[in-house]
């Protein structure tokens, strides 16, 4: 009887611990390869497109606003209320309110507040970036472009390209819509992160268990899909706005214009790419560390 107590006592204790989740160990590997190649590249990416833009003379930069200002004019597009801020120590209060009023419209409103908050904190960051002559923007649902002053003269007819994209055609208009789709990848890492990888040869349970665990098995390509609408309305941009502008200015200065948008385009591909890999990482990290602290409890 003792013999077989002192069993049924350690299966109780073997039954009774609980494998570690290993979502640490996926955490940290998300961390690893998206965060640190993000800041490398990106920080490569923003040296390159200052050195670019220094090497505007005057003249060109004059050529830049000339041209955009007559593709609003032409495509009637200023009509529309389509507005250029430059962004400067004097206008900060004015920027500001911009970028809080684009965090107020459209579909984020309708978001989860954790969700709002996340797009409150990056739109402080490109405002940051902004003020500092490092990025610029066209907040589209206040049909506003936004660009330093006097620096990055050469990606604005870039950002003209997205108010095109906005204004001028409906099958654009609805493809800008569908940029927000970008953010399922939180939704598609929490679901990788957490979930437990199944077993060889076991079934969902239900419908929720089916869903998530082929969000699971199918994430990075998922992570991909989703930023496609935003990377397509990215290219279209720059092909909008270099089109637009290569009339009227010099095949030298074309040729600067269309380095600037590669170098942006760059910038998308490469975020969704390494967001895609860092989600499969820390999915692949979290069932490694889960599976380990599995097989040390069956032994």
């Amino acid at each position: 009887m003792e013999g077989i107590q002192s069993f049924s006592a350690n299966t109780y204790e073997t039954r009774s611990k609980k494998p570690k989740s290993g979502v640490g160990s996926g955490l940290f590997n998300f961390v690893v390869t998206s965060l640190i190649p993000e800041t490398i590249v990106s920080a490569i990416l923003i040296k390159r497109m200052e050195k670019l833009n220094g090497s505007l003379t005057a003249d060109e930069i004059v050529l830049i606003d000339k041209a955009v200002a007559k593709t609003i004019e032409q495509s009637g597009m200023k009509q529309k209320g389509l507005g250029i801020i430059e962004a400067s120590a004097e206008n900060t209060d004015e920027i500001k309110k911009i970028f809080e009023r684009e965090s107020e419209l459209g579909i984020f409103k309708h978001l989860p507040k954790p969700i709002r908050k996340i797009r409150e904190l990056l739109n402080k960051i490109v405002y940051v970036q902004l003020m500092e002559g490092q990025n610029a923007c066209h907040a589209n649902l206040q049909n506003k472009i936004i660009i330093p002053k006097n620096k990055l003269r050469a990606v604005l007819p870039h950002e003209m390209g997205h108010a095109m994209n906005s204004l001028l055609s409906k099958s654009s208009r609805i493809l800008q819509k569908c940029r927000p789709l970008s953010w399922l990848t939180l939704p598609i890492g929490l679901i990788a992160l957490f979930k437990n990888k199944k077993a060889e040869g076991e079934k969902p349970k239900n419908f929720i268990d089916k869903t998530t665990t082929f969000i699971k098995n199918h994430a990075p390509a998922l992570v991909i899909a989703s930023w496609l609408p935003e990377v397509a309305e990215e290219g279209l941009a720059s092909i909008r706005g270099y089109k637009a502008v290569k009339e009227f200015i010099t095949p030298d200065l074309a040729k600067k214009v269309m380095r600037a948008n590669i170098l942006g385009f760059i910038s998308y591909v490469f975020m969704s790419a390494i967001l895609a890999f860092a989600v499969h990482e820390a999915s692949k990290g979290k069932d490694k560390a889960h599976q380990i602290s599995l097989d040390k409890i069956n032994k």
